[in-house]
């Protein structure tokens, strides 16, 4: 017997609590907690033993033997960069025995699922339960996820600890998964309630001929006669007492057999013909899953590191998955080919088809129509496996659209273009950063006069500027970059970084780090200051507002004002009478003129 207990502590001077996971718990925690996983079983594991938490796989290593009872825990190693094992582990005691904790989850949010692959011979995955898990800095996500979902941004991730509950909005993009979930559910339906009771079809009865043994009760017709003449030798001679005798000519004739019309169930109907439209659809969608797949592994497979190693475990994972939904797509294509026969397989619905006469059919009706409506949604098989794996990457894609919606419905701006140039990436495996149809690199906003703009980029550098540190090869991007410029005046710039952090580690260590990288790391092509109007770091955590790093009396109010200013701006999630946004843009663009 194998049994797993999680082990969190959301401060250092704090006893850590153990649950059990179980199938029937419910276990909650912060992304902030510290946490460790304890496994115990009675008999010794398999050498390749892996725990998964939702898409991450974690070799399961030996810990101890103590009465009978073997004691495992995870490898984290690579987990973590080496520089931040320290600022994300603390040692508790455990039964008098002090253990490394980690912050597994910091910056995720959703349910995660606990799984043990390797578990024993005849189970290869078997599932322990879940743990929920809370933003530590955001009170109330579901705005932030329902707010770029309104933005047409979506935001489910095929790499993750956590899944993010999916919303039921009609405009909704799906990732791999949530398909294919669907697909697993519409085939159960398929197995446990269509094929049991799929010996009673929705048919029509059609005639159909056969030469059959005579008798007084066979249907004869025009045809059947029409047959008699073209086979007389079906014909005897028979004597008048005979009481199967036929008169023909006089003459007395017994026959033995004869072309008769029966009435025949027939399958070949438009329900049935939906059926089999819909189980080809599928196979079309897995097989054309199955082929991106081995695309992503092709490309991976030659990758040691432990990010790597991640993508290529929950790959082949998601391999044997389609695998499986294949095989079983195979089973129930057999017998819907023996007992529901077609000549032709469509999608086309009719007002007054027969679904709601049989409760198996209707069954089955109900998962077509949300295949259907699926497929209504715009997607392309390369996005299927991009997606936004923490809340931080949200929340930066969040306060993009915030600008916008800014400098627009707030400030009057005009959107003039955007473009959507795909950044590349240096690893292949790093599917994350390609970009959905809502996210583009480059935005130009022109105000009510024409002579003023403002280019908005994001993860990207305007033209003018480069990387200036010396021994930086990729260059810093910072996630926006502003380009204020009017006419007969040179370009001033705006940066902004989106941090999920708290208050207290951007004053402490975001200031610095992001001034040195930001306004000292990069500069203009062609030499000289860069000309920045300010440096701000904006982070969702409510009531913050607009804070600055230097001095009040060299802040903004200020006869004293110090250029670039430095500052955190709230750029929360509950609506609040002051757009924090509007008021920088406000008072940093009345000095574009300064420099």
């Amino acid at each position: 017997m194998v049994s797993i207990s999680l082990y969190h502590a959301s401060k250092s001077n704090e006893i850590p609590i153990k649950t059990p996971i179980k199938l029937d718990g419910d276990i909650t925690i912060s992304e902030n907690d510290f946490v460790f996983f304890g496994i115990q079983s009675d008999s010794p594991l398999n050498d390749d033993c892996y725990l998964w938490l939702s898409d991450f796989r974690f070799k399961v290593i030996f810990s101890n033997y103590l009465e009978s009872v073997y004691y495992y825990t995870i490898s984290l190693d690579g987990f973590f960069k080496q520089e931040d094992i320290t600022k994300f582990s603390f040692r508790f005691n455990i039964e008098d025995k002090s253990t490394l904790f980690y912050k597994i989850f910091l910056n995720y949010y959703g349910e995660c699922s606990v799984e043990i692959e390797g578990f024993s011979i005849k189970e290869e995955v078997k599932v322990f339960g879940k743990i929920n898990v809370e933003s530590n800095k955001i009170h109330n996500i579901n705005l932030l996820l329902n707010y770029l979902l309104e933005k047409n941004h979506f935001y489910w991730s095929s790499l993750s600890l956590t899944k993010i509950e999916a919303s039921n909005l009609p405009k909704d993009q799906e990732n791999i998964i949530w398909i294919l979930k669907k697909i697993e559910k519409s085939l159960a339906v398929f197995k446990n309630q269509f094929l049991p009771h799929i010996k009673e079809p929705i048919a029509r009865l059609v005639p159909e001929y056969s030469v059959n043994s005579y008798n007084e009760n066979s249907n004869v017709t025009e045809e059947s006669l029409l047959w008699l003449l073209e086979n007389p030798n079906s014909l005897e001679n028979t004597h008048i007492q005979d009481e199967n005798n036929l008169l023909i000519l006089n003459r007395q004739y017994i026959l033995h057999e004869l072309l008769v019309q029966n009435l025949v169930e027939n399958t070949d109907v438009l329900e049935n013909q939906v059926i089999h439209g819909f189980l080809n659809d599928l196979s079309d969608f897995i097989g054309t899953s199955l082929l991106a797949v081995n695309r992503v592994l092709e490309n991976i497979s030659s990758l040691n590191d432990f990010k790597s190693q991640i993508y290529i475990s929950y790959y082949r994972r998601l391999f044997e998955t389609i695998k499986s939904l294949q095989i079983s797509l195979y089973e129930i294509n057999y017998s819907v080919n023996e007992y529901i026969p077609v000549k032709r397989a469509h999608m086309s619905f009719t007002e007054n088809s027969r679904f709601q006469s049989k409760q198996h059919y209707y069954e089955v009706y109900l998962e077509i129509s949300k295949w259907i409506s699926r497929k209504e949604a715009v997607y392309s098989i390369d996005e299927l496996f991009s997606g936004a794996k923490d809340i931080s990457k949200l929340y930066e894609v969040f306060c993009l659209f915030k600008i916008i919606d800014t400098l627009t419905e707030d400030m009057g701006y005009s959107l003039e273009n955007s473009d959507n140039p795909i950044n590349q990436n240096d690893d292949l495996y790093e599917l994350k950063s390609l970009r959905q149809p809502s996210i583009n690199s480059n935005y130009t906003f022109t105000d009510k006069s024409g002579s003023f703009k403002i280019n908005l980029y994001y993860e990207k550098l305007p033209t003018a500027i480069t990387t200036v540190a010396n021994g930086i090869s990729r260059g810093y991007r910072p996630d926006f970059v502003l380009e204020v410029y009017e006419e007969k005046f040179s370009p001033k710039y705006i940066i902004m970084d989106a941090k999920y952090k708290k208050i207290d580690n951007i004053t402490a260590f975001d200031y610095q780090e992001l001034t040195l990288k930001y306004l000292h790391g990069i500069g203009l092509v062609e030499g000289g200051y860069l000309p920045a109007l300010g440096l701000f770091i904006l982070n969702p955590i409510s009531d913050s507002g607009i804070n600055y790093y230097q001095k009040n009396h060299f802040t903004i109010n200020n006869q004293k004002l110090s250029l670039p200013l430095i500052g955190h701006v709230e750029v929360s999630l509950t609506p609040k009478q002051i757009n924090n946004l509007e008021e920088i843009f406000t008072k940093v663009l009345n000095f574009k003129n300064l420099y």
